[in-house]
């Protein structure tokens, strides 16, 4: 076959899609990722940082929320469509570029005009009507209460840092000492830190401070904590609450933002957290006994007994106490030598004067009281209401503690008990013995209450304590009064550790700020929408559908110009056949005509030779 003949069989290339198509294309995908991708972004930012401005307004003015969210929501929808219909035009356009076949037309055509969803020659709405049409009813039902409470759960992350008790720099010893409570300088005076009044004055018996801080929970956290022997007032100290074996572990670093703490007074939602901090692993066993290794002497004429404690390691102390019928005393002896992060202490209570009868008592109580510098579990969840609660998650490391805050925190309960002994009985124990052995039974488990009790009471001395170290790194690094607890920097030092916490909480209702949830629901179903329309056009785009609307205009006009194209080529192909046939016959015919024409003339030639001899012999 000719080279001629092979490019009259050969189609002839359409329209290539012009440049300014391109940049159509390149426009509508800056749309898409102004109506989808940056609503999304913002949402998902609006979620992390929790932005509090944008959920003030829109939960104080629901009414106009619902008119903005609906207005953006339909005009997001209708972007989508419009985009959606300028993306299937310029997947036909591309198809042009080639030879399109008839199925190409009616697939283009059907899915321009919306009638490509077809099944069982049920014509559907396409997708993003559907949705559409879910988006508004998910709006009117969120609106008009239909799903209110709607859960929304909130992510916040918070960096901090915390002492590390276990550090084993040198200097850490020194720097422990250095911080604690040293909310002091050497001019006596008043000053405010971080809206904390703080005394200037210094103070040497820190003991009195975690006494104060134990007695402090009976009063009134507005009041504050007077200490004795300071005139510092700790903000909101008697307000720690702690359940089961928490203790009031308070995961202020002092330094996460927003600045967290186990009062609850900053958040009022019911948090889930788990963070990991250190803590105290400790472990208080109290049995009764018949006595205890203390002695009382008094005269007659003193309501004031002196009480004498000889300690099982030979050591003996000695203390001055109001005597009372009821009357409790109570002192610590240390127990086994503390290595290694391992420190034992002993702790004895007695019941003073008599008992009258019926009236449940103490009796003489023996404690054994261990105590672990080890890493734990803070958790916060439905379980514990709107406190947290530690507990070890860790084996103890043998490891020397660079500050004893088991040994600090069993002195706090100690001095708590002496400080609140009177002439009416022991403030904190008595309450205690009154109250609450008065409503149990009197065949009461009271050693195992008192251990509880008393467990709890020095976890919470040691939560004290960090507080106390918090305050007294405020003093160093923040003046401003205007805001309580502001964020402090990790100072220079690896007396330190690191931590991260994730916390959620879930709100309801208007409250929970559901409208916001709601008004992005349509961006992300519209987004996915329009996604996976795209990758259905391009796996279905060039095999067509197996039914579609054949009576629809834009099918039928595409279908026509198909077949008149088709035709019309057809047409062009047979004239175009026909000449070249008409051609080929005439070239044969001439070439036909070169081929005889030298036969022709060698018989003139012999015509004419035999002619002349012929003349001759004539």
């Amino acid at each position: 076959m000719s080279e001629s003949t092979l490019e009259a069989q050969t189609p002839r290339p359409g329209p290539k899609p012009s440049s300014h198509l391109f940049l159509k294309l390149l426009f509508v995908s800056l749309q898409y990722a102004v109506v989808i991708v940056l609503p999304f972004t913002f949402l998902i930012y609006l979620f992390i940082r929790g932005t509090p401005l944008v959920f003030k307004k829109t939960t104080e003015n629901p009414q106009y929320t619902i008119v903005v969210v609906t207005v953006v929501s339909s005009l997001w929808t209708w972007l989508a469509k419009q985009l959606f219909s300028t993306v299937v035009e310029w997947f036909a356009a591309v198809k042009l570029g080639d030879e399109m076949k008839k199925s190409d037309v009616v697939f283009f055509a059907a899915l321009k005009t919306g009638t490509a969803l077809v099944k069982k020659n049920r014509r559907l709405q396409t997708l993003i009507t559907w949705l559409a049409v879910a988006v508004l009813a998910l709006l009117s039902a969120g609106y008009t209460t239909l799903l209110v409470p709607l859960p929304v759960t909130f992510l916040r992350t918070t960096q901090g840092w915390e002492p590390d008790f276990l550090a084993q720099d040198s200097e850490c010893p020194s720097w422990f000492q250095s911080h604690y409570a040293n909310v002091s300088t050497s001019i006596c005076g008043w000053e405010t830190i971080d809206g904390i009044d703080v005394s200037t004055c210094p103070t040497d018996n820190f003991n009195d401070l975690l006494a104060s801080a134990l007695n402090g929970l009976t009063n009134d956290p507005e009041d504050g904590v007077l200490v004795p022997a300071s005139p510092t007032i700790l903000w909101g100290i008697g307000a720690v609450p702690f359940a089961n074996g928490t203790g009031g572990v308070i995961p202020q670093g002092p330094g996460s933002e927003p600045f967290v703490d186990t009062t609850g007074l900053w958040l009022n939602e019911s948090t889930r957290s788990d963070i990991s901090l250190q803590g105290l692993d400790t472990n208080v066993t109290c049995q009764s006994v018949s006595t205890v290794p203390i002695t009382l002497s008094s005269d007659d004429f003193s309501s004031t007994a002196t009480a004498t404690v000889t300690c099982p390691d030979g050591s003996s102390r000695q203390w001055s106490l109001p005597f009372s019928d009821t009357g409790l005393a109570a002192i610590d002896c240390p127990g086994s030598p503390n290595v290694d992060n391992s420190g034992d202490n002993l702790l004895y209570i007695m019941t003073l004067g008599s008992t009258p009868p019926g009236v449940p008592t103490f009796g003489n109580l023996s404690c054994h009281i261990t105590a672990r510098i080890v890493d734990g579990k803070l958790e916060q969840g439905p379980d514990t209401g709107e406190v947290f609660e530690w507990g070890p998650s860790g084996v103890p490391p043998n490891l020397p503690p660079a500050f004893d805050i088991a040994g600090q925190s069993v002195g706090g309960l100690s001095a708590a008990l002496l400080t609140g002994q009177t002439e009416t009985g022991n403030d904190f124990l008595g309450t205690f013995q009154t109250l609450f052995l008065s409503i149990i039974s009197a065949d009461a488990d009271v050693p195992t209450l008192v251990s509880y009790m008393l467990e709890g009471v020095i976890l919470y001395e040691a939560s004290f304590i960090r507080r106390l170290f918090a305050l007294s790194l405020a003093s160093e690094t923040r003046r401003d009064s205007n805001v309580a607890f502001q964020p402090i920097p990790a100072p220079n030092t690896p007396c330190i550790r690191n931590f991260t916490l994730d916390y959620s909480w879930e709100e309801s209702g208007w409250q929970a700020h559901s409208q916001l949830f709601i008004s992005f629901v349509s961006i992300g179903l519209v987004g996915l929408a329009v996604l996976g329309m795209f990758i259905w056009i391009l796996l279905r785009g060039s095999k067509g559908l197996n039914r579609t609307d054949v009576l629809d205009p834009v099918v039928l006009l595409g279908k026509t110009a198909h077949i008149v194209k088709k035709e019309v080529t057809k047409e062009f192909a047979e004239e175009e056949k026909e000449i070249k046939e008409s051609a080929l016959d005439e070239i044969k015919e001439l070439r036909d005509d070169d081929d005889q024409e030298p036969a022709r003339k060698s018989r003139r030639m012999r015509n004419r030779d035999w002619s002349g001899i012929t003349d001759f012999f004539s």
